[in-house]
């Protein structure tokens, strides 16, 4: 009897913890690669810069965080995957991130996107 108790308290815990999420609705950017390119090398590095498609247009919010998930090769190491968290903003179209002169990206990808409050129309 005292597990039940403690199983539908937790029970009741959960759905009301829960009733302001499912009172919200919930919104997701759309972000997708479009390009890419490695630059020239530079103090032994090289940027590497994705050009973005961004389509926030059903969020109230002007910026919200997301992931790529990189395969990096390199010339004398075994290929590295990743997932670098970013935080994408309204009017953003690219991003870069640094890498040294012998390393390269194999893949990228948007992983994770995260939820946006929706727009009120």
């Amino acid at each position: 009897m005292h597990s039940f108790r403690i199983g539908s308290f937790a029970l009741l815990s959960l759905i009301a913890s829960s009733m302001p999420a499912l009172a919200t609705k919930i919104c997701r950017p759309s972000i997708t690669i479009v390009g890419h390119e490695l630059g020239q090398p530079m103090n032994l590095r090289r940027v590497w810069i994705a050009r973005l498609a961004i389509d926030a247009s059903a969020c109230a919010t002007d910026s919200g965080l997301y992931a790529l998930r990189i395969v990096r090769t390199a010339e004398n190491a075994p290929d590295l995957e990743f997932v670098e968290p970013l935080l994408w903003r309204l009017r953003q179209r690219s991003v870069s991130l640094e890498f040294w002169i012998d390393e390269a990206v194999q893949t990228a990808e948007v992983s994770e996107v995260a939820d946006c409050p929706c727009r009120h129309r």
